[in-house]
């Protein structure tokens, strides 16, 4: 399906690239910008609704020509060279787009109300809700996906408690000892043993404050080590000496006959405006309007479960 996927997309770029930069350099010359395109697929847009509400096979077949006109105009827009960004433009942009899927959406229910279908507005509704659905999750996977690989942050701003010393004693009062003070060493740690005069070298082990010495007979830890690892089926030789062998590798929590259970790779499913209209144009002219909203529901449905996977490995790494 990959594949086929792939050799569409390059038959496609290799027929329509270049009609569409032609395009973008005549409205390069006409001095048409990206809302400009914009609206014109919204006009466009809604010529294909109202062809669709007549319910026959000529309206469907001419509401299909038309959003292939407006997706026409999406290439052409991005084609367009020279054109400064502008913020205002490609938010005017964005929300004529989701204007004109909606009216759409309400051609073709009234073309199904117009044709006898039960409940036309009520699939309708159902494909608006998860295409909804659809989108806020993908806009939120997108935006996560930004600040994990965005720049990095401007660092803190250093407190004045943001310190060892004021994290092991916050009452500590702001006029109180340096952390070079000797004496709040001596607190923390312990007071040294007083050394003789005329001595420079100690005579024996400086005392220190550590942790209470531990009171488990290394013999009998050893013993109840070795009881569990026969316990999960394991076996593993002791090293001389010591108390504490190392671990040669991370214990099987599970029996080698246990089943493994494959991690399955998350599945992208491109769900497209184009994808969409693409769908209504060979639903809506072979079948009826119930089966075009039952596909797009269907559509927005695996697309959602494709985009609430978690992320891979792989795509982590990426």
């Amino acid at each position: 399906m990959a594949k086929v996927r792939e050799y569409a997309v390059r038959v496609a770029n290799a027929v329509l690239r270049p009609v569409s930069r032609s395009a973008a350099r005549w409205a390069a010359r006409a001095s048409l910008s990206r809302a400009g395109l914009a609206r014109i697929g919204l006009v466009l847009a809604v010529l294909a609704a109202v062809w669709f509400t007549e319910g026959g096979l000529r309206g469907a077949l001419v509401g299909s020509l038309l959003l292939g006109a407006v997706l026409f105009t999406d290439t052409v827009a991005a084609d367009l060279e020279g054109e400064r960004g502008d913020a205002l433009a490609g938010w005017l942009a964005l929300l004529l787009s989701r204007l004109r899927e909606y009216v759409v959406y309400a051609g073709l229910a009234i073309g199904g109300v117009v044709t006898g279908v039960p409940d036309a507005w009520t699939w309708a509704a159902g494909a608006l809700v998860t295409l909804a659905l659809y989108e806020s999750v993908a806009t939120a996977r997108l935006a996560s996906g930004a600040r994990d690989t965005g720049a990095p942050s401007a660092p803190p701003v250093p407190r004045p408690h943001d310190s060892p010393i004021a994290a092991m004693d916050p009452s500590r009062p702001k006029g109180g000892p340096e952390p070079s003070d000797p004496a709040l060493t001596a607190k923390l740690l312990g007071d040294a043993p007083q050394q003789p005069v005329g001595e420079t070298e100690p005579t024996g082990p400086i005392r220190i404050r550590t942790t209470p010495k531990s009171t488990v007979d290394a013999a009998k830890w050893q013993e109840g080590r070795r009881r569990a690892l026969r316990g999960l089926g394991l076996t593993e030789s002791t090293p001389e000496g010591g108390a504490y062998p190392a671990v040669r590798g991370p214990a099987r929590l599970w029996r080698p006959w246990a089943p493994r259970i494959p991690r399955l790779p998350r599945v992208r499913v491109p769900y497209s405006q184009a994808a969409r209209f693409a769908v209504i144009a060979l639903t809506i002219t072979i079948w009826d309007t119930r089966v075009t909203f039952v596909a797009l529901i269907t559509g927005g449905l695996i697309a959602l479960c494709g985009a609430l996977a978690p992320p891979s490995a792989r795509d982590t790494v990426r």
